[in-house]
């Protein structure tokens, strides 16, 4: 349905063993500024409570839902139309011990209904997010949370993408705050908040084309400027702006009906 991907370029990612271990505990988020942002912001959200349900749409290798359960307790029920990827989320909940449901599906397709549903990298490979936004709205229970995090393309980001691996560029839609905004309240959501999350992440950046020696300054200086934001964040300063973030988080609830 108005997808700008399919399951070729799905393939291609997850095709590529990820190294499960690093999420036998929480290190890969609390050392890592964008992801430590996203926790932050999902604590002013959620409650922890064992007793709520998650849908994790496009799940990947599971690595979030991995998270929401060990820090929020929820219940996982992990989605994916990608093969590959539910291959690797299999093996690392068995890794992790997470009881999951994990569902090998179109997500136009899944029925149910979830307290909360993530949804990360999800909604920008769409032309239109609306049907997207309101088959998640069909999701939730009243009063439900969901969460979206998608790149930023307005900035920086969109532009490194755009000029050095455009073909991956044309997979994204740009998604303007203001759309984001109308979208969700048309979906059936209230309470919408659009937040940026991160800066100056160089991880965003193609290695293609890039020399042994160029892609290994890279890598380290993608490692020192994590540092630094990372040591900014001690000093209550935040760096997140519409130029530089990499991401936005846009979080919003079903109202009753």
């Amino acid at each position: 349905m108005n997808a700008l991907t399919d399951g070729q370029f799905w393939k291609a990612i997850w095709s590529t063993s990820a190294d499960l271990s690093r999420y036998d505990n929480e290190k890969w988020v609390y050392r890592n500024y964008t992801y430590r942002r996203f926790h932050d912001v999902c604590r002013r959200h959620l409650n922890p409570d064992p007793a709520k349900t998650l849908l994790d749409v496009g799940c990947g290798v599971g690595d979030w839902s991995v998270y929401f359960h060990r820090v929020y307790g929820y219940a996982i029920t992990a989605l994916d139309a990608s093969p590959e990827a539910i291959a690797q989320a299999r093996e690392n909940f068995a890794r992790q011990r997470i009881a999951a449901k994990v569902v090998a599906e179109d997500f136009f397709a899944h029925a149910g209904a979830y307290d909360v549903i993530y949804a990360g990298g999800f909604l920008e490979h769409f032309k239109d997010p609306g049907p997207v936004l309101a088959k998640m709205c069909s999701l939730l229970n009243d009063g439900g949370t969901l969460i979206n995090w998608i790149p930023n393309l307005e900035g920086r980001t969109g532009a490194l993408l755009r000029r050095f691996d455009p073909g991956v560029f044309e997979t994204h839609n740009v998604l303007a705050d203001d759309v984001l905004m109308r979208c969700h309240a048309e979906a059936g959501f209230s309470g919408t908040t659009v937040c940026y999350d991160g800066a100056i992440c160089l991880n965003m950046v193609s290695r293609k084309g890039l020399n042994r020696g160029a892609r290994a300054a890279l890598k380290v200086a993608a490692k020192g400027t994590n540092l630094l934001c990372l040591g900014f964040r001690h000093l209550f300063y935040r760096m997140e702006n519409r130029l530089l973030s990499p991401f936005k988080i846009i979080v919003a609830t079903k109202g009753s009906r």
